[in-house]
């Protein structure tokens, strides 16, 4: 008797090590989606699918854009969470994770093998940092001569966006704040568009800095931000929109604090 009791025990150990593991894959899969900018119901779905998956059926996800918890109500009293501070927009991540629930999903993949594959989703550095630099500065040139610019309005473009996406980039990863990196990013479109102008490159600034300060807009953001509006989601939603009008400010700023300068030393 006393040895059926210890293997029923064993058993229920057992179970309990399975979904709790199930629920941490949930939570860093959870985890991945919003740091690459998935929107909050994607998100929500896909930590229910992968913890049904394992048996778990009673899942309660709780998810922000800065927060994620993970519940469950089953009485095994599990709760997980994790503190986002880090955040971008990243497709490809988001489809190989999705990707990756469908097949979790379906069964081709171990839950002993789960976590190293969320793991080398996280590590895919996809296309090089030269090269997305490159398509940057070529996609806003492109577009500043959409707005009425030359070939030269098309060189000052590319080199200010290829700076500004840079700076911007190093300043985020040191400081972890938004503001201040499209701030001071911001502030060297306006750098170049003012030098452009002062050695003739261009005939006026409007159409560099409209190219320029393209790369630095947070479309996507806010985009994502209205999706969430639409699906319920209503504090993501704010969120996501707060930050990207907060990153529109700081774009505007910094630009126009270099033209204002400009323009008291008298050079419009």
């Amino acid at each position: 008797m006393e040895n059926q009791l210890n293997g029923v025990g064993q058993e229920d150990k057992a179970t309990l090590d399975r979904h709790a593991l199930l629920m941490q894959i949930a939570l860093y899969a959870g985890e991945l989606l919003i740091r690459n900018g998935a929107e909050m119901y994607r998100v929500e779905e896909t930590i229910v699918k992968i913890c049904e998956a394992g048996g778990v059926y009673d899942v309660n996800p709780f998810v922000t854009p800065t927060l994620l918890f993970i519940a469950a109500g089953n009485g095994e009293n599990f709760l997980y969470s994790k503190n986002i501070k880090k955040r971008s927009n990243n497709i490809a991540k988001i489809t190989l994770v999705s990707d990756f629930s469908r097949q979790f999903v379906a069964g081709n993949i171990d839950i002993s093998n789960a976590m190293e594959q969320l793991r080398s989703i996280d590590k895919h550095k996809g296309y090089p940092y030269r090269f997305v630099l490159l398509a940057t500065g070529i996609g806003c040139g492109i577009f500043a001569v959409l707005v009425g610019g030359k070939f030269g309005d098309f060189i000052a473009a590319f080199i200010a966006s290829y700076i500004a996406v840079y700076i911007s980039d190093k300043v985020i990863a040191r400081s972890r704040t938004v503001f201040t990196g499209n701030f001071i990013a911001s502030m060297f479109v306006g750098i170049v568009s003012v030098v452009s102008f002062e050695i003739k490159l261009v005939d006026n600034l409007d159409n560099i800095i409209v190219g320029a300060a393209l790369a630095l807009v947070p479309g996507v953001a806010f985009t994502a931000g209205i999706r969430d509006f639409i699906s319920g989601d209503l504090i993501s939603g704010i969120a996501r929109i707060g930050e990207a009008v907060l990153v529109a400010a700081a774009i505007a700023f910094g630009v126009g604090s270099i033209l204002m300068t400009y323009s008291i030393l008298g050079g419009l």
